[in-house]
C-alpha cells in the first residue's frame, strides 16, 4: 500500500477565496472538496508518469464519509466530465465508513502522519514521528504535497479566464 497525501493551509485558502473572485470561482469555498480534487488529479498525474505503459490502469477513489459526501461525489463527477485526463484514470470516486473498510483506516493513519509532517515542516522542524519514519523507510509514502497561498496563486495563473 502506498500513500499520497496533500494538505491545504486553511487560512491561506480562506483569505484567497474571500478576496479573489477568480479563486472563489475556480476553487469553490469548501477546502475539503478542493483537496480531494487535488488528490485525484495528482494521482492521475503520478499514474501517467510512472505507469504510462498501462494506460487502462484506473483507480477507485474511496474517501471517508462526511456530512457533505453527496456534494463531494457530485463534484467528482463534474471533474470526470470536465477533465478527460482525470477521467481516463478514474474508475470510481465515492465514500465509505472507515470503521468498515480497513484500507480507509490505514489512509486515516497516513493522513494523520502527513498532517503531523506538514505541521513540523511549517514550524521549521526536521522532527519525524516513529510511524512516519517507518512508512517512508518502506517506501509507503509515494507523494506529499502542500498548498499554500503561493501554490494556489500559481494554479490560478495557469487558468485562462
Amino acid at each position: 500500500m502506498i500513500g499520497i497525501a496533500a494538505s491545504i493551509l486553511l487560512n491561506d485558502f480562506d483569505s484567497l477565496v474571500n478576496e479573489n473572485p477568480k479563486a472563489k470561482k475556480q476553487f469553490g469555498t469548501d477546502p475539503a472538496l478542493l483537496i480531494y480534487k487535488v488528490l485525484i488529479k495528482q494521482t492521475a498525474e503520478l499514474m501517467e508518469r510512472d505507469w504510462s505503459e498501462n494506460p487502462s490502469l484506473k483507480i477507485a477513489f474511496t474517501f471517508d464519509t462526511h456530512q457533505k459526501w453527496r456534494q463531494a461525489e457530485e463534484a467528482y463527477e463534474v471533474l470526470r466530465l470536465e477533465n478527460p485526463f482525470c477521467a481516463k484514470r478514474m474508475l470510481h470516486a465515492g465514500h465509505a465508513d472507515d470503521e468498515e473498510y480497513p484500507a480507509l483506516q490505514m489512509a486515516d493513519l497516513m493522513a494523520h502522519e502527513s498532517r503531523q509532517k506538514t505541521l513540523e515542516w511549517l514550524a521549521g522542524s526536521e522532527k519525524e514521528t516513529h510511524v512516519f519514519k517507518a512508512l517512508s523507510g518502506h517506501r509507503n509514502v509515494y507523494y506529499m504535497g502542500i498548498l499554500q497561498r503561493k501554490e494556489l496563486l500559481d494554479v490560478l495563473a495557469l487558468i485562462k479566464d
